[in-house]
């Protein structure tokens, strides 16, 4: 016998295992195949069936709510492809635009699947913003020292090369430092973005990318440094500039980035559980149903 899921609300016929209706967001019955949803009562006169009264205002929240589940479908969908992006060197940049694009969907979708979700997602945007204002005061102070240093290093028109190269090997220390820092902090707004949507095992994946994020980054500055220390020591000899040790630098740096193929994986598998709980209609949260008022 076959079995369908019905909306008592709108009648909407959803996929098997649905616990909300994808239309009105109403709960759920099962329908066995002849088996027919309850009709509206008799009138009371004539013996006909007193049409229900249309209810306007429920059917556009209907479809807002429709809307709004398919903007987050599309949106997680983008974001799942563009983590898998932006770790692939000369694309990064499309998956970053991936990423931004569905997290806007996402955002504006937000509402749909509950108050918890769309909290997250309003905290996700403040602390991602704090945590880009660390990387970019990081990228000043990076800047600022790299300057202050070749002008100290100038002498009647010449500057110490040497001088330069171990001021610009500490400052990108500190680049690094803020790097990892801010890459901390945004590291919570990109679990706290999806939380409130995932069932258990995909919370544990969100939690476990993090980690290896982290880790990742630990890694990294552990590699980088003494990368660029050697590289700055090479290029600045005495008065004399030689770019080949930082062209080098850029293909190492490029290597040790396809680490964060890592986190990428275990966070796009997360988006993905997501992404499925909606497909199926599995939406999450405690959704109020509207009021039907006759006119």
């Amino acid at each position: 016998m076959s079995v369908s899921i019905a909306c008592p609300q709108c009648g909407t016929v959803n996929t098997p295992g649905a616990k909300f209706c994808l239309r009105c967001g109403s709960s759920l019955t099962t329908v066995t195949q002849g088996q027919t949803l309850p009709t509206p009562p008799m009138g009371p006169s004539h013996g006909f069936r007193q049409a229900p009264a249309y209810n306007y205002a429920a059917a556009m929240a209907a479809q807002d709510r429709a809307r709004e589940i398919d903007r987050t479908k599309t949106g997680l969908l983008l974001i799942l492809i563009g983590v898998l992006l932006t770790p692939v060197p000369y694309v990064a940049f499309v998956g970053d635009i991936l990423l931004l694009v569905g997290a806007i969907l996402v955002i504006v979708g937000r509402k749909a699947f509950g108050q918890a979700h769309a909290r997250n997602t309003i905290w996700s945007i403040i602390i991602f913003v704090v945590g880009f204002g660390v990387v970019i005061t990081g990228i000043v102070v990076f800047t600022v020292a790299v300057v202050s240093a070749g002008i100290s290093s100038s002498v009647g028109g010449t500057f110490n090369a040497t001088t330069l190269g171990q001021s610009l090997s500490s400052s990108f220390d500190i680049l690094l430092v803020f790097s990892a820092v801010g890459g901390a902090i945004s590291g919570i707004a990109e679990v706290l973005f999806t939380y409130a949507i995932q069932n258990e095992p995909g919370r544990i994946l969100l939690w476990t990318g993090y980690a290896a994020a982290l880790a990742v980054s630990s890694i990294t500055f552990i590699l980088i440094s003494p990368l660029v220390a050697n590289a700055a020591s090479q290029s600045f000899n005495g008065t004399t500039y030689n770019p080949a040790p930082f062209t080098n630098l850029q293909s190492q740096l490029q290597t040790i980035g396809l680490l964060n193929f890592i986190p990428a994986i275990i966070y796009a598998t997360a988006i993905y559980l997501a992404w499925a709980r909606v497909n199926r209609g599995e939406i999450p949260g405690q959704i109020s149903q509207p009021t039907t008022m006759n006119p």
